[in-house]
C-alpha cells in the first residue's frame, strides 16, 4: 500500500506512510542540499588558502557515493564523535541501496574517552571481516590518540608474513 502512495493513491494503512515518501524525496535531494550548504560555508568562512574546501558532510556523502559505485564487498568503520554523526546524517547512498552494491558491515567504537583505540578497533573489525575491504573514517584527534596502532600493525603483519602465528 505504501507504493500506491507514490501513484497518487491517498489511502494508506498507516498515518506515517507519507513520511516514507518524504524520506525518499529527501534522500534524492540530499546530495544537492549538502553541496549547496557546504559551498556557502566555504564561501563565508573558507576561501583561498584555507586548509580544505571539503566539508565533513561532503566527506560522508563522498563515501556513500564511492560505496554506491563499487561492486567490491566493503565494510566501513566510523570513528565516534563527528565521523559517526556525519555518517548518520549525511551518508546517503547515491546509486541505490548500498547493501545491493557491496556494503557488508558497519562498525563504530565507543572507547573510555570516546576516541581511544579507534585504529586498533578498526583493525580488529577488519580482521573479523576478512572477506571484504574495510574503510575507516577517523578524525585527526582520534587518529593521534591511537597512532601507535599503525606501528603495532606494521610489526604484526611482518611477523605474520614470516610464518609466525598471530
Amino acid at each position: 500500500q505504501l507504493e500506491a502512495l507514490d501513484e497518487g493513491n491517498t489511502q494508506c494503512s498507516s498515518d506515517l506512510a507519507p513520511l516514507v515518501v518524504l524520506g525518499r524525496k529527501l534522500g534524492e535531494m540530499m546530495p544537492e542540499i549538502i553541496h549547496d550548504a557546504s559551498r556557502k560555508v566555504v564561501e563565508k568562512f573558507g576561501g583561498p588558502g584555507s586548509p580544505s574546501q571539503l566539508t565533513e558532510p561532503q566527506v560522508a556523502l563522498a563515501m556513500a557515493d564511492i560505496m554506491s559505485q563499487t561492486d567490491l564487498p566493503t565494510s566501513l568503520f566510523f570513528s565516534n564523535s563527528m565521523p559517526v554523526r556525519d555518517a548518520e546524517f549525511f551518508f546517503y547512498p547515491t546509486g541505490g541501496s548500498t547493501n545491493d552494491r557491496g556494503l557488508l558491515n558497519v562498525g563504530v567504537n565507543r572507547g573510555a574517552s570516546g576516541i581511544d583505540g579507534i585504529i586498533s578497533s578498526a583493525s580488529g573489525f577488519a580482521d573479523a571481516n576478512s572477506n571484504s575491504k574495510t574503510a575507516l573514517l577517523i578524525g585527526d584527534l582520534a587518529a593521534m590518540h591511537d597512532i601507535n596502532a599503525l606501528h603495532t600493525l606494521c610489526n604484526s603483519r611482518r611477523v605474520h608474513t614470516n610464518g609466525a602465528k598471530r
